[in-house]
This record gives C-alpha cells, sequence and structure tokens, in this order.
C-alpha cells in the first residue's frame, strides 16, 4: 500500500484499533503496518484502478533515510509480535 489511497468500513478499523501511535515518524511504516494488519484481520483488497478519481499534491519529502529505517525496524518487530490489533490506537486516544 505505502501511502496509496484506501478505505475500509469504520467497523474493521475499530477492530484493529487503528493507526499504530507508535510510528512518530512520516514515510515507510504507519501506512503499511495497517494494511498489513487489515489483510491479516480477513480485509480482502478491491481494486478501483479506473473507478476513483485520485489527486495527490505534489509536496517536498522531508523525512530522511534513517526515519524510514527507524520506521522499517518498528514494523518488522511488530509483524514478529504478530499483535494485529495494536496497543496504541484509536482507544488510546478516545477509549470510548
Amino acid at each position: 500500500m505505502v501511502g496509496r489511497n484506501w478505505g475500509c468500513h469504520r467497523e474493521k478499523l475499530f477492530e484493529i484499533n487503528g493507526f499504530d501511535e507508535d510510528y512518530v515518524r512520516a514515510g515507510v511504516g504507519e501506512d503499511v503496518d495497517i494494511e498489513w494488519r487489515l489483510l491479516d484481520h480477513g480485509l480482502k483488497r478491491k481494486s478501483m484502478k479506473n473507478k476513483a478519481i485520485v489527486y495527490h499534491l505534489y509536496h517536498d519529502r522531508w523525512y530522511s533515510v534513517e526515519d524510514e529505517q527507524d520506521n522499517m525496524k518498528i514494523f518488522r518487530q511488530k509483524v514478529e509480535e504478530n499483535n494485529i490489533r495494536c496497543l496504541n490506537g484509536i482507544k488510546t486516544i478516545d477509549p470510548n
């Protein structure tokens, strides 16, 4: 996925506790993590190629290669631990 546009039903996002807030840097990591957890939780991909309009605004890359490497280290650790429902997600921000 790596930052591509995507969507899912709200309840599926809550079942895995949303985005993992352990990722504090931009770049690779947070998008790859949520995709891995959603797919492992049983969500199926469906291509929207030629069915949806996507706009991307150009922006400078403001994170470093070291930031990416740090995120990938976190990601590999999380895959190894196999926590599909992240510990630091939506419920951390809004416990209701």
